[in-house]
């Protein structure tokens, strides 16, 4: 099973993130954006952690 996480939480990562989203082995697992705002809103949508520096997302 692969662990998703998404960084950036605009443009194209929508697109992916929703693909992503909708299949069953792919939980995503965290959000990361420099926009700390769009990052905690992504977070909250799928129940998982926000980061805004992805070293702490990778950790």
């Amino acid at each position: 099973m692969a662990r998703i996480g998404i960084i950036g939480c605009g443009g194209m990562a929508n697109a992916h993130r929703d693909g992503l989203a909708q299949m069953e082995d792919v939980p995503l697992v965290g959000f990361c954006d420099v926009v700390a705002e769009a990052a905690a809103a992504k977070g909250a949508q799928y129940g998982a952690p926000h980061f805004t520096d992805p070293r702490r997302q990778a950790g």
